[in-house]
């Protein structure tokens, strides 16, 4: 039956402006609940970044042998994150920027080839890692990037270090590429005081030095990685593969 059946012409006038308005109504209100929903997504947005400023950033250990790939993992790590996430802070830290290399008991070793004395790079206490533990700290709770990485020959090493990383890499790569990509960066190396671009040198250097470190201190932390990468692979795909776990574990951890 119409919904107007039974009513008289006078009522059926009536009823048309009071219908019209209580139509305006409703989508006056369905506009304003729009806009109140619109309004909460950008406050759990402001939020959510607050949050992450407030928190302590997703903290990435990346260990592995001299010449491996582990400063360009980092770099390519953080490259993808930014492509995927603008907005997103990630960071480096290289342990090589805590060389003690004024301390009165640097290690050192004599060169086999020269009887020169030289400082031992690859001994655990050529690093200051209280200082790096310190400022990773300290970096960790000013303004903290959302994601940090320090990579460093021995970091997983250090107890105290490796208990602060929430992801672990270590990059394998074997003995005799490392032992040439180190041959070839040192040559063309704008700055080399120890080794002087010399490649009689450098392999010298790495024979009684660099090779003893890594059997003592590098190759044994292997165990404590969460992810083992190969060091002569796509570092392209590898570095996506690992954003994938850093991003699921930052949206686990902050809802936006």
């Amino acid at each position: 039956m119409p919904a107007f059946a039974g009513m008289t012409d006078e009522a059926q006038t009536r009823s048309l402006p009071q219908r019209r308005s209580e139509f305006c109504g409703t989508a006056i209100l369905g506009h304003e609940l729009h806009e109140q929903v619109k309004l909460l997504r950008e406050i759990r947005v402001i939020r959510g970044k607050r949050e992450r400023m407030t928190k302590s950033p997703f903290r990435i250990g990346i260990a592995g042998g001299s010449a491996s790939g582990k400063s360009t993992l980092a770099t390519t790590i953080v490259a993808e994150l930014s492509r995927r996430e603008p907005d997103l802070r990630a960071q480096v830290m290289s342990a090589d920027s805590y060389f003690r290399y004024d301390a009165p008991d640097m290690p050192t070793f004599i060169l086999s080839s020269t009887g020169e004395e030289l400082p031992d790079w690859n001994q655990l206490n050529s690093i200051d890692y209280a200082r790096l533990t310190a400022d990773l700290d300290k970096r960790s709770a000013d303004d903290a990037p959302d994601v940090l990485i320090v990579e460093g020959l021995m970091i997983l090493y250090v107890p105290e270090l490796r208990e602060r990383f929430d992801l672990r890499l270590f990059v394998e790569l074997d003995a005799d590429e490392r032992a040439l990509r180190r041959m070839v960066r040192n040559i063309y190396r704008e700055d080399d005081p120890i080794t002087k671009n010399d490649p009689r040198l450098i392999a010298q250097y790495y024979l009684d030095s660099a090779r003893e470190g890594h059997a003592r201190y590098v190759e044994p932390t292997r165990v404590y990685a969460d992810l083992i990468l190969r060091g002569d692979g796509d570092f392209g795909r590898t570095a996506a593969s690992v954003a994938d776990i850093i991003l699921t574990r930052l949206r686990a951890g902050v809802a936006v």
